[in-house]
């Protein structure tokens, strides 16, 4: 649990997907020219040294060991649709996760 945020459960799961945070999709995933090309790759977005997540932040992506276990599951009838987990290390890491649309989408040149 985060020293700082007693409110947390001890395995908050940050989930990064289409559906479940659409302004980050829109940020992370458009299109730079409109045409459908360009887009900006997720994982080399959260794996970029720059983002400095603290040694106990994990990012998990389809295909990594625990990725398909980063949210409790009810059932196994749908796989999960998200593109992402991020299970943040410090308080300092969730508002970096909270701004990341922000800075994406600061970052494309047609915004």
């Amino acid at each position: 649990m985060l020293p700082h945020a007693p409110f947390l459960p001890a395995c908050l799961w940050l989930l990064l997907g289409l559906s479940a945070w659409p302004g980050l999709a829109d940020a992370l995933v458009a299109p730079r020219d409109g045409r459908g090309s360009n887009k900006t790759d997720l994982r080399s977005l959260l794996t970029d040294p720059a983002r400095a997540w603290s040694a106990n932040t994990s990012v998990l992506f389809p295909g990594s060991p625990g990725f398909a276990d980063a949210t409790e599951r009810w059932t196994i009838f749908r796989p999960p649709t998200y593109r992402a987990a991020i299970r943040p290390g410090s308080d300092e890491d969730i508002r970096k996760v909270v701004r990341l649309p922000r800075r994406a989408a600061r970052s494309r040149p047609d915004c």
